[in-house]
Formats: C-alpha cells, structure tokens, sequence
C-alpha cells in the first residue's frame, strides 16, 4: 500500500474547514476524513481515496439502484461531493493524481426504509482493450490493462464512461478457492466480463451460471460461453433469484455494485447454498461502509439503516474479510474448511489487510 500522501492531512483539513458551510446546504455535515491509496487504473501512478466523515439525515445504501435517472441516493451523495470545491481544490494538495470521493455516515435518523427496484437501464458497453488503448482511456502502466492481461480478456466494461469490470477480486479469490477445494459448479452474479468464467472453462468447470442486467453484457458473456447458462436480470429480483438459488452450488461468486450487497445478503443470505461465498464487497475507502455492514462491524450497528439479515457470518460459520489491489473482499463458506491453508494461500496471491494511511477530525 503506498503511503505517500500520509502529509496531506492539515492541508485536507483546511479544507474541509472552508466547504463546510457549501456541504451543509447539501445537508452533508463534515465531522473529517480518513484517507488511502491504491494503484491507478487508467495509468500509471497511485489513486487517492479521500473518505469524508459526514452527518447524513437520510443516507441510502441502495435499493433504488435502477431508477429512471440511473443513480440512486447512495450514488447522489458522491455526486454531491464530487460537485463541491473539495474536489476542484484537490489538485492543489495531490497534483497529477486520480481522486475518488466517498462518505462514511454518522446518521440520527431512527426511521428508515427500504424499497426493492430491479435496474432497467442499460448504459453499459462492451469495449475492446486496443480501443481503450487507442483512445487514450487508459494506458499499458494503469491497472485495468495488466488485469486484461493477465486474465486473458480482450475487452472491458464501462458504465457511463467509468470503466467497472474486469474486477481483479473476483477472480483472485475464486483461483484461491479452487486451488485448495476444487469446484464443479458456479454461480456468478454481477458478472461483467467475467474473467472468473473464463479460469473455469479452462479448468473444465461445466456447471456455470452468469447472471447480469445488461443486455450488452450477457450477449457478450453468452457468444463468448456458449455452453454456460447466462441469464439477464437484476440480482435484487427476487422472481428471477429464488428460482437460481434453489439448489446447491460449490461456489458463488457476487460481483455486484457495492452499494447493493447489504440489500441481497439481506433478502437472500439464508437462500444461499454454497460451500463457498466470495463477496466483491468495496474498497478501502470507497463504499467502504457497506464492507463494514456486511461483516457486522460493531461501529455500524447503531445505524439506522443497519440489521442482522446483512451480516454473512450469520449465514456462513467462517467469513474472512481481506482485500486485494484496490478492492474489499469477503470470503465465507459453510463447511468448516482449513482457513489457515486459506489464508496462507491468499496471502501467497498478494492478498493484504487494509490499513488507512490517515486521519482528520474537525471539531464541531
């Protein structure tokens, strides 16, 4: 983990200081920040993560994911910091530097609701690798270009001019899993490009489910797979997941935006019949919280929104939480395996525990 940015705080602080009242008309409520890095993955260098400790009357952790406008209150609220002068300032702390926003709640509020919405947009594209290189999108030293390699992918994902998958996580834990117990039989939910599918075709894996909610997606997955079963939905449906979940499966693999895996472990953690779970379940300091939610962190559990259906380890005896270039990782599972031997040969891929390099508080 880089550590270079660990002299930005007093400079952070200040300004934190200087936008508290533009936040406040956002009724966003500055308490500080924490901070991290991680490996840019359009070029080369380090990203920073900044994430602001905020009062939120009403923060949402996503169940309206899919709405008409494609973004829901949890995705707004980045939004709203990404429109304040914190983030046009940034450049004069970090200069040449790829920032990503978040916050991290401290709510009042006791009544709180949850609604399920299936996403019905569909503002996703399937993009070659040497197009992305050509336009510049990104570069051979970034992040995104060494997983297409690695992983053997031709193409890449972007949503709304954000690039969302390949996602190293994923198949890194679902190769560790393999590694010590064999599989015969996948789920995959989220599955963007998938390079997950592409390990198991080479491993002779026959008994393969994809699911997304992109059109472009599954068509891609499925010309690409034509003998795994790919299917078209939301994963928050539950007239399309009870019928998927009602059997066993060696491993499930949950590749979904983060921002909605409270709301699936919650409506379908006690459907899930798998020797192993993986959970692509944040990053350090981005959607960092619903990472802490899922695996019933004591700091999140006075929070409104929080309740014990979204916890894994109520679902699976052992859930390990470690993380992986810049992405959170959950790894669960039922039947009692060696976590030692897991461990060690998660370590032994570069997995890590995450650290923050930083803190700031600001006195109210």
């Amino acid at each position: 983990m880089a550590s270079g940015f660990s002299g930005i705080g007093p400079q952070l602080n200040e300004f934190l200081n200087i936008i508290r009242p533009e936040l406040a008309e956002k009724s966003i409520y500055v308490k500080g920040a924490r901070w991290t890095s991680f490996e840019n993955q359009r070029a080369k260098g380090d990203s920073l993560v900044i994430c602001v400790s905020t009062v939120v009357p009403d923060l949402f952790f996503g169940r309206k994911y899919g709405t008409d406008e494609w973004i829901s209150q949890r995705r707004s609220l980045i939004g709203s910091l990404y429109g304040t002068s914190l983030y046009n300032n940034l450049s004069k702390i970090v200069p040449e530097t790829r920032v990503y926003l978040d916050a991290y709640p401290v709510s009042e509020e006791k009544n709180y609701v949850i609604t399920s919405e299936p996403a019905v947009n569909d503002d996703v594209e399937v993009i070659s690798v040497s197009k992305l290189l050509e336009q510049g999108t990104i570069q051979k030293e970034g992040g995104i270009y060494k997983s297409c390699l690695k992983y053997g992918l031709s193409e890449a994902l972007l949503e709304s001019g954000h690039l969302v998958s390949p996602d190293p996580i994923t198949i890194e834990s679902f190769q560790a899993i393999y590694e010590m117990h064999g599989a015969e039989s996948v789920l995959e939910i989220g599955a963007g490009v998938s390079p997950s599918a592409l390990f198991a075709e080479k491993k002779g894996i026959k008994d393969y489910t994809l699911i997304d909610f992109s059109e472009n997606v599954t068509d891609y997955i499925s010309k690409r797979h034509p003998d795994y079963k790919t299917i078209r939905g939301s994963g928050l449906d539950s007239r399309l997941m009870l019928p998927v979940l009602d059997r066993h499966y060696d491993v499930i693999l949950l590749g979904m935006p983060y921002e909605l895996n409270p709301a699936f472990i919650g409506d379908f953690g006690t459907a899930l019949d798998a020797d192993f779970l993986s959970i692509q379940s944040g990053c350090p300091g981005f959607y960092q919280w619903e990472h802490e939610m899922l695996m019933g962190k004591e700091n999140t559990r006075d929070w409104p929104w929080w309740n014990e259906k979204i916890v894994v380890g109520n679902n699976f005896p052992v859930a390990l939480e470690t993380s992986f270039s810049y992405q959170h990782c959950i790894i669960a599972a039922k039947n009692n395996p060696d976590t030692g031997k897991l461990v060690r040969n998660l370590i032994s891929k570069g997995f890590y525990d995450h650290e923050w390099i930083g803190e700031t508080k600001i006195n109210s």
